[in-house]
């Protein structure tokens, strides 16, 4: 990968009921112990911009805001 050995990380929610339960703790936390074992360099993910609470949980977990994920959709002809 362009950033060398790292765990991309995709799709991760949990179900509105089940907000503020500390399942994307946990879940992330295993993540990062598997980074470690597998001799991964770092955690990768992309978030969708307006999930604000998902982002609190990923700072406090020590994921660090890198970039925005730009897009551009072709038009349907």
């Amino acid at each position: 990968m362009a950033w060398g050995r790292a765990v991309y990380l995709d799709d991760l929610s949990a179900l509105t009921e089940h907000h503020g339960a500390g399942l994307g703790r946990a879940a992330l936390g295993f993540v990062q112990d598997e980074a470690r074992r597998l001799g991964c360099g770092a955690v990768h993910l992309d978030t969708g911009y307006h999930r604000r609470r998902a982002h609190r949980t990923y700072l406090r977990s020590g994921f660090e805001l890198s970039l925005h994920h730009l897009e551009w959709k072709v038009a349907e002809a």
